[in-house]
């Protein structure tokens, strides 16, 4: 069963949160068949999506006055031949050194990442590259679950489901202990039955019910079996 679509697998757009694009890199280092990703390959398929202009693609990465910085930099008299106006549009390194920056950037939040997570990381990132460990070990293996969930915009149907049901289970215990001690945890959703956790199953109308009596409430009047579309 296929969970995502890698066929639509792109990378982040206009200046997406530099940990959106950490989880890209990192899954993109999953996929890829060396197992292993570097900046300079980011920085090319960026280009590559915006059709290898780097005007356009520096807006997936930089921040709006940072490309009117460097536009103005690029129009001043110190980057002019005789008055002649550069075209912004143009090829040129100024906008490809920006954009290996910010690309840099991501690959220093991937240093952090592993800093951070240490033997649980899945990956050994260094200077200029990520690599995906051999035989992960469950708590890396983990780790790749919750990657998958933080890219559900690139999930098929089923897969929407099941890794959603996988993210809840996986939280199900951390949020218990965000609760009193005394306080029943039961799972409710769509995937209720499929895993691990205290569940109410059934139709969504029986559901309804078995919630409201457990929570020792009356449901509306207006609530019937015959207007739940799924009951």
């Amino acid at each position: 069963m296929a969970y995502l679509k890698y066929l639509d697998l792109s990378l982040p757009k206009l200046n997406s949160e530099p940990n959106h694009w950490a989880d890209h890199i990192e899954f993109f280092c999953f996929i890829s068949q060396e197992g292993k990703i570097s900046e300079a390959q980011i920085t090319d398929r960026l280009l590559d999506e915006n059709s290898n202009n780097p005007l356009v693609a520096v807006e997936d990465v930089a921040e709006e006055d940072e490309i009117n910085e460097l536009i103005g930099a690029l129009s001043s008299t110190e980057y002019t031949i005789e008055d002649e106006v550069i075209d912004e549009t143009d090829d040129n390194s100024a906008f490809r050194d920006k954009i290996s920056s910010k690309i840099n950037s991501y690959f220093n939040l991937l240093k952090a990442r592993q800093l951070n997570f240490g033997d649980d990381y899945p990956f050994i990132v260094t200077n200029n590259d990520i690599t995906l460990k051999e035989n992960l070990t469950t708590s890396q293996t983990l780790y790749a679950i919750l990657l998958c969930s933080s890219l559900l915009r690139l999930a098929t149907k089923s897969g929407l489901n099941k890794l959603g049901h996988h993210f809840e289970e996986l939280c199900g215990p951390a949020f218990k202990k965000l609760t009193p001690i005394d306080t029943q945890n039961i799972f409710f959703g769509s995937g209720s039955g499929e895993n691990l956790l205290p569940s109410i199953t059934g139709k969504f109308y029986d559901k309804v019910i078995e919630l409201c009596n457990l929570l020792h409430v009356t449901p509306t009047n207006k609530f019937h079996r015959r207007k739940c579309r799924y009951s």
